[in-house]
């Protein structure tokens, strides 16, 4: 909603808010400036205050389109939240943790959510504030940047969502307090977590280059959201979850609640992730800001793949091989058993570009031994490869791609046998190994939060 306008819904809920001209509590004062005037506006069902400067140097926008006496930002502030709030009960979840259930009733001056509301011309002011705890459950306040040119509703629909969760548990990882908060208020920036899927999920906790792209993980929500056969219940009930698990662990919980698992979704996730950017498919499926990405990072790419790397929990790496035509060889050195490789060729036989659907999905890779997959095409040929095991510990492999002499380069102890029954073609069993990736239309091309109704 724009700064300066209301929709007619708005107006009739801001009708019924009710202005006070009485200062705000003496702490939350201190909150601005010594020379602002803070008053505060309560919502229709007292569920929230929105507590703002109106004359100072912090004052808000002061334009009253409605000539009420109220400024139209602290009433579109109210609105947002209330709406916020309304949304999140009605998707199914816990309303924040109260000021008196935190041991802090009347904070604020009223037993509401109390929103602090000013205009900081040099500063970023947008957060949730846990303000007291009770174990791992927090009661938050609201602080929020008036900007005289942006609309409050992104920013209130992303920091009520931290209420929501703080409500259940404060302590959660960034990947998923921030990644869900982005998915729920529509500000989804696919692109980091493409630049360092090789990045395991749990590693976006830590700092540096993976902890970086811990937002990014919204992509993630959206995937389980728009995936057709996924309940979107499941970040419901991921973050009830978090009641009692933490992390990567509440996600599985999440998952298995909707009979589901991250073994199973991983490898399709990566698969979708790889078919973005100049890699999306013809017929225009797939997430619907494909054309605002430029897509993943390969590993390696060429005629013949031999790279040693790490695999964490919940990460992937692709590589693109120039395929000659005819079998496609892989080799492997070390621990693949959490490991799984899906196989994508090149539409139309070009060395890149749209991938088709996956001729293999999520096949396990067997350890020191060389297989090969059924005649392929020529022109280039995709590798998605995932570590699917949340409970595993990361595994360093050697992995080989391209001919049959290319795969045994991976040897280390007995090698990769290619020869005297060693060899593992997949054409035979591929029926029950692969587990098909079928790529499915988005069903929503507006990524946001998840119809459950």
């Amino acid at each position: 909603m724009p700064a300066t306008h209301a929709s007619p819904l708005a107006v009739a809920f801001l009708l019924a808010a009710t202005a006070c001209a009485e200062s705000a509590d003496p702490v939350e004062v201190s909150l601005y400036s010594a020379a602002d005037e803070v008053t505060y506006l309560d919502g229709e069902d007292g569920r929230v205050r929105v507590h703002y400067s109106d004359r100072g140097p912090n004052a808000i926008d002061q334009t009253d389109r409605h000539e009420d006496g109220v400024p139209d930002r602290a009433l579109e502030g109210v609105y947002e939240v209330e709406q916020a709030l309304s949304q999140y009960a009605y998707l199914g979840f816990a309303e924040p943790f109260s000021e008196a259930e935190a041991g802090r009733e009347g904070a604020g001056g009223s037993a509401a959510l109390d929103v602090y509301l000013a205009n900081f011309p040099t500063e970023d002011w947008v957060e949730a504030v846990q303000e007291a705890c009770v174990g791992r459950r927090c009661s938050d306040s609201l602080r929020l940047q008036s900007d005289d040119d942006s609309s409050l509703e992104s920013d209130i629909v992303h920091q009520v969502f931290h209420l929501v969760q703080d409500s259940y548990d404060a302590t959660e990882p960034a990947w998923l307090r921030e990644g869900t908060a982005d998915f729920m208020s529509g500000s989804l920036d696919p692109q980091p977590y493409l630049d360092a899927t090789d990045c395991g999920l749990a590693e976006t906790e830590t700092e540096g280059r993976c902890g970086d792209v811990a937002a990014s993980t919204s992509l993630l929500w959206a995937y389980l959201d728009l995936e057709a056969q996924i309940s979107p219940d499941v970040l419901l009930r991921t973050i009830e979850a978090t009641a009692s698990v933490d992390g990567v662990a509440a996600l599985e919980a999440g998952l298995r609640a909707e009979n589901d698992t991250l073994a199973r979704v991983w490898p399709l996730f990566a698969a979708q992730n790889l078919a973005t950017g100049v890699r999306q498919a013809e017929d225009g499926s797939g997430y619907a800001y494909n054309s605002s990405v430029t897509g993943i990072t390969a590993t390696g790419e060429g005629a013949a793949i031999h790279d040693t790397r790490t695999f964490a929990p919940l990460s992937a790496r692709y590589y693109r091989v120039e395929h000659a035509g005819g079998e496609l060889w892989l080799g492997l050195s070390g621990d693949g058993s959490p490991l799984r490789v899906s196989v994508h060729p090149v539409l139309n036989g070009a060395n890149d570009g749209p991938v088709g659907h996956a001729e293999f999905g999520a096949v396990p890779l067997p350890s020191e031994r060389a297989f090969t997959f059924p005649s392929l095409d020529a022109g280039g040929v995709w590798l998605s490869v995932t570590h699917v095991d949340p409970d595993a510990e990361s595994t360093t492999v050697t992995f080989c791609a391209g001919t049959e002499a290319d795969a045994t380069l991976c040897e280390t102890g007995a090698g990769c046998a290619t020869g005297g029954g060693g060899s593992r073609p997949l054409g035979g069993i591929a029926a029950t190994l692969a587990l098909l990736y079928r790529r499915r239309r988005i069903r929503n091309q507006n990524p946001g939060p998840p119809n459950t109704r």
